[in-house]
């Protein structure tokens, strides 16, 4: 069957629509400096109301609408689809210079994608429209312009003076597209960070998540992430003073980390890497109306394996380290894959070959273990 098109309109890869944005601590008050804040602050958008009554009503014992832990999917595979950074100028309200690498162009320059100076615009999509000669931006029509980084010590070019004369340059700004897990709007949240520790953090784990989902053949895909801030010590530009601040960092969900690691650690032996759709957390699923979750906040902080069926005194000296890890690996493969997997990394010690021999009720061979 053909297949009917407009290039540039229907085109377009699957998206979402967006619901709000996540922002850092207290709204900013005009002529004074944003105040520290040790959570996130929930905006949605106004045509959002249903979205925000019940995100509200999801977080009603965890901050409402001023969350300091957030419970998130991201919505596509690839990590530049849910991140990305740019240099960014705004003036009145308007955007008036963006810019970044485009490794369709190099891969170790900075160009301006738009740029507009004097009210207009001499840089759309990443080429120069116009003629300008300036000690810090050249531009040619039909080429691309640098932004140098270097200039006045780190902050970029001079973009445009304010009304007292003083230069404004770009800045920073990252935009993490997110799902909240377990609420019922398909589209996703905006977190804004303009913070280049919050950038190198969320960067960093980021790309260690892709790495990993890639392995399994998933992406970021249905990987439940935690989302959180976490108080770090900084010291204050210009002075010999350190003060804390709450940086954005992400965490993995204990329970999908704890199965993947045995799938691994499987293929490591067996050379197959397979995930059985039963094994990791599944979705959010409806029950009689109402959306629950694999785990809920608390389980993050404390999270532990279930207790052996057994007492302590059962399990033989150095094996109570091994025993809540067998009971688990046994619960996600076959015995003879796990005995495997376990040789390998107990390398054959004897009280941990007598604790799984117990756990799987069997004698342990004569011989074993020596």
């Amino acid at each position: 069957m053909s297949k009917t098109f407009i290039p540039g309109f229907t085109d377009k890869r699957a998206g979402f629509a967006e619901l709000g944005r996540i922002r850092k601590g207290n709204p900013q008050v005009q002529g004074q400096a944003p105040s520290e804040h040790d959570g996130f602050r929930m905006d949605f958008n106004p045509e959002e109301e249903e979205a925000k009554n019940a995100f509200e009503a999801l977080y009603e014992d965890r901050g409402g609408l001023q969350p300091k832990k957030l419970d998130i999917y991201l919505p596509f595979a690839e990590a530049d689809r849910v991140w990305e950074v740019w240099y960014e100028a705004y003036q009145g309200g308007r955007l008036v210079a963006q810019a970044a690498g485009n490794s369709s162009i190099d891969n170790h320059t900075v160009y301006f994608r738009s740029l507009v100076k004097n009210g207009e615009r001499v840089v759309h999509d990443w080429k120069g429209t116009t003629t300008l000669n300036h000690n810090e931006i050249q531009i040619k029509p039909g080429q691309h312009a640098v932004f140098d980084q270097a200039l006045n010590n780190g902050k970029g070019p001079v973009i445009y003076h304010n009304n007292q004369n003083i230069p404004q340059y770009c800045g920073m700004q990252g935009r993490l597209r997110v799902m909240i897990r377990n609420l019922p709007f398909l589209g996703y949240m905006t977190v804004m960070t303009g913070s280049k520790r919050d950038i190198a953090n969320i960067s960093s784990e980021l790309a260690g998540f892709e790495e990993i989902g890639n392995y399994i053949g998933k992406g970021l895909t249905g990987i439940p992430i935690y989302l959180y801030r976490r108080g770090e010590q900084v010291t204050v530009p210009g002075q010999n003073i350190t003060t804390t601040k709450h940086f954005i960092h992400m965490r993995v969900d204990p329970e999908w980390v704890a199965i993947t690691q045995l799938r691994m650690a499987k293929a490591a032996y067996t050379g197959e890497f397979q995930i059985d759709p039963g094994d990791l957390p599944a979705l959010p699923e409806t029950v009689d109306g109402e959306f629950s979750s694999v785990m809920n906040e608390e389980d993050y902080e404390d999270f532990e394996m279930p207790e052996m069926a057994w007492s302590e005194k059962d399990i033989p000296g150095s094996a109570k380290d091994y025993r809540k890890f067998y009971e688990f690996a046994l619960k996600h493969m076959t015995r003879d894959e796990a005995k495997a997997i376990l040789d390998q990394q107990t390398e054959g010690e004897k009280s941990a070959l007598k604790a799984f021999y117990t756990l799987v009720g069997e004698e342990m061979p004569e011989g074993e273990g020596e």
